[in-house]
């Protein structure tokens, strides 16, 4: 339901209101002035007619706001707020769902050379973060489950890239939330500028062919939900 429309019925019960309002206090005086005569039945049910149809719009305009109007503007807003995040994907990313992940290689903190273009059929999760990022740390336990469950896979790779962050940097990081999952630096943004130009943190998927398949920016729990399959359907495709 539209503000205009919502506007129109909330005047059109208002008025209604205001007349059932006035129609009670007249059934009341003239009650109060005619309670021995006949006609204290006529403006009893007139008093009584009165108050529920008061009732009964108050009841009307409550459902309306909130059972109609208020979901509305709810779904209008998230519709909003969808397309401005993704347009803001779509300005600051370099490569997108079906792109040929691009050749890097980085030494982790653990002294491993890491490939994103590695010998056999990998499904590879690049997490891009830093350690300032406060959604950052808010994906911390859902990345931790991630490599929990999969880490033991043959065909499983993951990887995170602290964007503009020094080896001791990430190291205290790792330290400071107990992280034993492959962790990299990037200072100089030179993994990341080829993915994108701006926003994290940024989850990365790629298939055993090198294909990415998932590419999301920010932290929201429907993305990780997702990612989440995306990963069991490619582990499933790689075997």
């Amino acid at each position: 339901m539209g503000h205009s429309l919502y506007n129109t019925t909330l005047l059109v019960n208002l008025t209604i209101a205001l007349f059932g309002i006035a129609g009670a206090l007249f059934s009341f005086v003239w009650l109060v002035l005619r309670w021995n005569t006949p006609w204290r039945t006529r403006y009893l049910l007139g008093l009584g007619l009165s108050i529920a149809t008061v009732v009964l719009v108050i009841g009307l305009q409550y459902a309306i706001l909130f059972w109609v109007h208020l979901p509305a503007v709810g779904r209008e807003q998230m519709a909003k707020f969808e397309a401005a995040r993704a347009e803001r994907f779509q300005e600051s990313t370099h490569v997108f769902v079906g792109d040929q992940v691009p050749e890097f290689t980085v030494e982790t903190l653990a002294g491993k050379s890491f490939s994103s273009r590695s010998d056999g059929r990998k499904v590879v999760l690049l997490n891009f973060f830093a350690t300032w990022c406060g959604p950052c740390y808010s994906e911390l336990p859902h990345l931790k489950q991630i490599w929990e469950a999969h880490h033991d896979n043959d065909n499983f790779q993951m990887l995170m890239i602290g964007r503009e962050e020094t080896v001791a940097s990430i190291d205290a990081f790792r330290r400071e939330h107990d992280l034993h999952l492959p962790i990299a630096a990037d200072p100089d943004r030179a993994i990341y500028g080829l993915f994108a130009s701006e926003s994290i943190p940024r989850n990365v998927l790629i298939s055993a062919d090198g294909v990415v398949v998932f590419h999301r920016s920010g932290f929201y729990e429907e993305d990780l939900q997702e990612l989440e399959m995306m990963i069991r359907h490619e582990l499933a495709e790689a075997k």
